[in-house]
């Protein structure tokens, strides 16, 4: 009886630390640099409806097979989304990300962060982490994963946001 006493009162803990600690999570707190070391924030989101932030490593194998049908998405999107990305582990290996960029001609801004920044944004628990956000960096939806068709899911979920916005 006592142990199950000291895991209740443990797991409301950790559930009162979790909901504490995310209440300061926001994609509004985003903060990074582009691939030329130009400060970014969340300014990027005001001129678009919604926008989807791609979250993804450099040693993550499904996000990298998601590359070209990001950018492909990124020539197709509607007038008023975007598309961002936002690597993870940019400082730990910033030739690996160069190197990404580079052979997959990426067209859509990539951001440079640290894990630290990143959680300041979104508690990401796995790769590939995709957001959705308004114009005010408030968050409308997540993909935790690569889809199965990336360019088709994405694209329907943008859609399906802009939709509900107008």
């Amino acid at each position: 009886m006592r142990r199950k006493v000291i895991l209740i009162i443990l797991f409301v803990s950790v559930c009162s630390l979790l909901m504490a600690s995310s209440a300061t999570r926001s994609p509004a707190n985003l903060t990074g640099e582009d691939m030329k070391g130009n400060a970014v924030t969340a300014d990027v989101f005001k001129d678009y409806d919604v926008t989807m932030i791609n979250i993804f490593t450099t040693w993550c194998g499904y996000c990298i097979e998601e590359m070209p049908e990001l950018n492909t998405l990124y020539s197709q999107l509607p007038k008023k989304a975007n598309l961002i990305g936002i690597c993870a582990d940019a400082y730990e290996k910033p030739d690996d990300l160069v190197a990404i960029v580079d052979y997959f001609e990426l067209k859509f801004p990539v951001l440079k962060m640290t894990d630290d920044q990143v959680d300041k944004i979104y508690n990401v628990l796995g790769y590939p982490t995709t957001i959705f956000v308004d114009k005010n960096g408030k968050l409308l939806d997540v993909i935790t994963g690569a889809p199965k068709n990336p360019l088709k899911d994405y694209g329907s979920k943008i859609n399906s946001l802009l939709g509900k916005i107008k």
